[in-house]
Formats: C-alpha cells, structure tokens, sequence
C-alpha cells in the first residue's frame, strides 16, 4: 500500500506492517492507538478537517481533503469522522439532477423527434464490460446525446432483454430501434467521420435491423464501417466463407456482433460526441469515481433480475453488517499482457479484516467472492469461518483465459458473477484488488447504493493508477 495507508493503519490500530504495507496484528503492548482513541490529537484535527471540507470532497487524513478516493490505495477514515461524514453528505440532489437529464435523453415523448447513437459492448469479460458500456453511455449523454443498442447479438447476453443487451442492466430506453428513422441513428465507428444507419452500409449492402447490422450484396462483406470488398482480419477467409454461403446464419451469430456498426470505445474516434468532455459534467463538478458509479446505478437499480438477485440473496441469511472480500485468482495470476498483477492469499486478505472489523465493526459477516476453491478452503479454516457467506460453484470453470471463454455463452456462468457483485454491494466495507473490474464495478454500486463513500482497502493499487483504470477510463 502507499505511505499514506500505512500511516494512517499505524495511527488508527498501533499496528505493524510488513515490507509491503499488509496489516499486522499488534502485541498488546503496542495497541494503545483504538479507534476511539485521540492519538496525539489526531482524532481531533481530522474531526475538524472535515468540517471544514469544502463541497463535494471528504476528510482523508489530518490536513487533506479529496474529491476522488480513487486515487487512493485505500480510504480508512477514523470512525467517528466516517460517522460525520454520512450524517452530514447528502448525494441526492446532485443525483436526482443527474437522474433526471438521463432520463430527458433516454426516454422522450417522441422516439423519431431526436438524434441517437449506436454503442455496443466490447470483446472483454462480464464487468469489464459493464463498466466500459456505461461508461461510454455516460460520456454521450453528459454530451446531450442519447444512445441505444442494436439487435446484433452480444455474447454474453441471453436475449430476453433483446439480442444486443443485458438483463443485468435497467433498459438503456422505451424507443425501439426498430421504430426509429435509421437517417436519426448515428453510427462513429473507427475510422474518421460519423454515419447513420441509412447510408453506412452503402455502397454494397443495406442496414438489417432485425439482424443488427449489414446485409452486404455478393461481393461485399460486413465489418464495422459497413460493407467491404477486402476483410482486413486474419480469418478472413473462414468467416468469409460462412458469410457466403449462409449470410442470415452468420449475422445471427455471436461472431458477427464484433464486425457489427456501433461504438464500443469511447477513444475510438476524435469525432465522437463522447470524446468531449464538458465543465459542467458531473465528472468535473463532483469526481470522475462519483459520476460513473451514478451512471451505473441509474442503468443497475431497475434491472429485471433484481427481484431475482434479491429472492437469492435472501437464502443466504446475510446481514447488513457485513464486509465483502473479493479475491481474484486464476488468469489474473498468470497474465502474461500485465506482469504487474499479483495474487494474493487469504491470509493477506484476513490481516486486511483486521483492520475492517476493528475499526467499522465487528461485522456479523464476510461474503466472499473468488474464482478460486484453494480460496474457499484456506477460509474455511481461518478465524473468520464462522462469520463467512459465499456462493457454492464450481470454480474450475474459469481457469485459464475467461475473458473470451465460450462458458460465457450460457447464463449460468454469467449469474454466478452477478451474484457476487449484488450481494457485495450491499455490505459496508470492501476488501479487494482494483486490478479486476469486478473490483470496480462492486465498489461503485456499493457507494452508489449507499449514498457515500465506503472504507475499502485495495491490496494492489489505486483504481485510477495508469496501470489500472487510469490507462483507459481518464482522459
């Protein structure tokens, strides 16, 4: 962790620390520093520190106030500070503002009155996915563009909310992209210039949007800026061949969905109307974490599956004193493209609770979340076993690479994810890894629904590192 963690762990519990800033379990002639303590006054000068943060920021430590925890490895404020925080923020009205300009976008009276936008899901895994999706949701409408999806068919989707869509999310809009003059949909693919769905795929083909994307005429063949004579990937000539002799088959395909029009990166082009970023953004006026954990749980809070989420999670006997742990394994211990990522035991991870449960608790239970039953085992036989809640799977599934798996093309993989991210979000403390999007997503959507900021402590690095989020989600 960064100095400024184990500075304020050393000040809050009188711990020790290993060389990397893990949490260590003080002798008890070392433990005169409690959280109720005013250690040297410390408690006292960061009570008033916040009083005195200016509007939408928070108390850090003794003389910082931030707008964006974010760029922090960790925010452990001292619990009577935390306890003044939530009784003096009040997200709601920035947020029923935010909610409400959504809403004017997403859902007008007339659907043909207005200009919409193409935007898809991309190639990686299931939270990254929604991370990123909402992401670039959100910097179109914080640019009065409202945006909607197609029918080709997404991966990862089971089709009940439509063939380019989600379940897990709330409906992105009522207008149906069927109903809409295709001359009002824009389409900003990779390559300079922006088009609508009435002239992208000319020449050489016509827009199908029952299919989600270009019928292209014999000859011609569909990639993302319409139709072309010259496939530019390197299996070109296995697709192209399915494409030539079953071309209706093939666009009903998950295959076709990569090569189907829509924007699935926000950088992806400079004449992107999600390529701007305006002072009057919530981003700016509040912080970049605080305008897309909105953004998530406006497109999260009505999803269809709540009640499902919600009848599930209700057979685990959780409390809402609890702290969720998530601990990614797998792939992610073996990621050749980002050598950075570490692996960490349970054990790291129960010295991490230490400092949680002394501080914020005691909680009356951990949910833990990983892909990894070694996992599951060294729990069990740790001291929190009594007090642990966790989904009973087989995590064999998801060794190796996950991200383009063909587990995901059924639901039951896909749900198991979900419901680790629901229940985690609702607990009050988070203990993870900010190098697994699932990390992100799970924080935000506990923050969001909780209306504050809540105590975390990342065991690698601050989201907005350029190694992690900040290499793609700030501008």
């Amino acid at each position: 962790m960064m100095h400024v963690c184990s500075f304020l762990v050393r000040v809050l519990l009188g711990s020790a620390l290993t060389s990397d800033g893990l949490y260590v379990q003080p002798s008890s002639q070392d433990s005169r520093a409690r959280s109720g303590d005013r250690h040297n006054g410390y408690g006292d000068t960061l009570l008033r520190t916040a009083e005195g943060c200016p509007s939408r920021s928070i108390p850090y430590n003794a003389s910082t106030c931030v707008t964006d925890v974010m760029d922090y490895e960790c925010w452990l404020p001292l619990p009577d500070v935390y306890n003044y925080y939530m009784a003096h923020e009040d997200w709601s009205r920035d947020q029923k503002e935010l909610w409400k300009h959504i809403t004017k976008l997403q859902e007008p009276a007339a659907c043909n009155n207005q200009e919409w936008h193409l935007i898809k899901f991309t190639v990686h895994g299931f939270a990254y996915n929604l991370y990123n999706f909402v992401f670039l949701a959100a910097r179109y409408l914080d640019n009065h563009a409202p945006v909607l999806v197609g029918n080709s068919k997404y991966r990862l989707t089971d089709t009940k909310c439509g063939r380019g869509y989600l379940c897990t999310l709330s409906p992105l809009t009522q207008c149906r992209i069927e109903n809409i003059d295709p001359a009002l949909v824009k389409v900003t693919g990779e390559n300079p210039g922006a088009s609508d769905l009435s002239t992208i795929c000319s020449p050489g083909g016509k827009y199908d949007v029952e299919l989600g994307g270009c019928k292209c005429d014999e000859g011609y063949f569909p990639c993302t800026e319409g139709c072309s004579q010259s496939p530019d990937n390197e299996d070109k000539v296995l697709w192209q061949e399915w494409y030539t002799a079953h071309p209706l088959n093939y666009m009903r395909s998950r295959d076709y969905y990569y090569r189907a029009p829509g924007e699935a990166n926000w950088q992806s082009n400079p004449d992107s109307a999600a390529n701007d970023t305006l002072d009057d953004s919530w981003a700016e006026k509040r912080s970049l974490t605080w305008w897309h954990a909105q953004h998530l749980w406006y497109f999260h809070k009505d999803s269809p599956e709540t009640k499902e989420m919600n009848d599930w999670l209700a057979t685990k006997h959780m409390s809402p004193s609890c702290v969720a742990v998530h601990v990614r394994h797998n792939d992610a211990c073996e990621a050749d493209d980002n050598p950075w990522k570490r692996c960490f035991k349970f054990e790291d991870y129960s010295t991490q609770l230490d400092v949680m449960d002394r501080l914020y608790g005691p909680f009356e239970h951990v949910y833990l979340a990983t892909d990894d039953h070694a996992v599951i085992e060294d729990a069990q036989q740790s001291r929190w076993s009594s007090r642990l809640i966790r989904q009973g799977y087989d995590r064999a599934k998801y060794r190796g690479n996950v991200d383009n798996s063909d587990i995901f093309e059924n639901d039951s993989a896909t749900r198991a994810i979900k419901r680790d991210t629901f229940a985690m979000s609702k607990c009050k403390a988070f203990i993870g890894t900010m190098s697994s999007s699932i990390a992100w997503v799970t924080y935000e959507l506990m923050m969001a629904r909780h209306g504050h900021y809540v105590p975390f402590i990342p065991l690698q690095g601050a989201f907005n590192d350029k190694i992690i989020g900040g290499r793609s989600f700030r501008p």
